[in-house]
């Protein structure tokens, strides 16, 4: 083969080298990071027990009592998603 040709192909190889090399490398990595909600919004929302409910007052008193626990458990969840970023 001809010098110059070899000479050539050999500074062609060196610059595509040279080219490919100068990029900075991006790495990409994934990581899974699970989030716990916090502990006094995963306790339960007790349930009002109806049991000893004699008059109409008494139910009525008790529905309330249930609509109240309703919402504070509705809150609990919407913090939670709050707490998560949703």
């Amino acid at each position: 083969m001809n010098r110059k040709l070899v000479l050539g192909l050999t500074l062609l190889s060196l610059t595509l080298c040279v080219a490919c090399s100068s990029k900075p490398r991006v790495v990409t990595k994934t990581e899974v990071v699970r989030v716990a909600p916090p502990a006094h919004l995963m306790s339960p929302t007790p349930v009002p027990d109806c049991s000893d409910a004699r008059t109409n007052e008494d139910l009525l008193d008790c529905v309330l009592d249930t609509r109240e626990a309703l919402g504070r458990a509705n809150a609990d969840k919407a913090a939670i998603r709050q707490s998560v970023g949703e």
